[in-house]
């Protein structure tokens, strides 16, 4: 009998007593190693995008953290404190990830960068179509290397 192994793919949250999609964004990862030069803001699958980027960037030194907004309306319907926590320093250089247009990313997030779709799409395999558009954690690492230099 074949015995198939399956690896377990690591928890990116270890409490899970609270909703926290319910406020629109939150927190999914802190920065390591000092205070965060970094945030990576991204909905959906491309979460784990920024996972991958945040894990670029930490390797060379630069304290990264993940954000996840599932939702912008409910974000802004939370009061300015939990904004401004879940934002962090406005010194912080933010970059929003998501496979569509940067349409209210600018305005919602205050974003440095916006990485993702900047013309009307095309058909193809996800991986395909995400690599033309350079929607890739390689792509937003190194966007985050470029504002930091500047």
């Amino acid at each position: 009998m074949l015995a198939l192994s399956r690896q377990a793919t690591p928890a990116l949250r270890d409490d899970s007593s609270s909703n926290l999609s319910a406020r629109g964004a939150y927190e999914l990862l802190p920065a390591e190693g000092g205070d965060s030069q970094v945030a990576l803001i991204a909905t959906g699958t491309e979460v784990a995008l920024a996972v991958k980027a945040r894990d670029l960037l930490q390797s060379q030194g630069i304290p990264t953290r993940v954000i996840s907004a599932p939702c912008f309306e409910l974000f802004d319907l939370q009061d300015e404190d939990y904004q401004d926590e879940v934002l962090g320093s406005p010194d912080e250089i933010r970059i929003g990830c998501e496979a569509a247009i940067g349409q209210g990313w600018y305005e919602m997030f205050a974003i440095s960068d916006f990485i993702g779709m900047t013309d009307f799409g095309a058909s193809a395999p996800a991986k395909d179509v995400y690599a033309h558009f350079g929607i890739t954690a390689e792509a937003i690492a190194e966007a985050a290397k470029d504002l930091l230099e500047a």
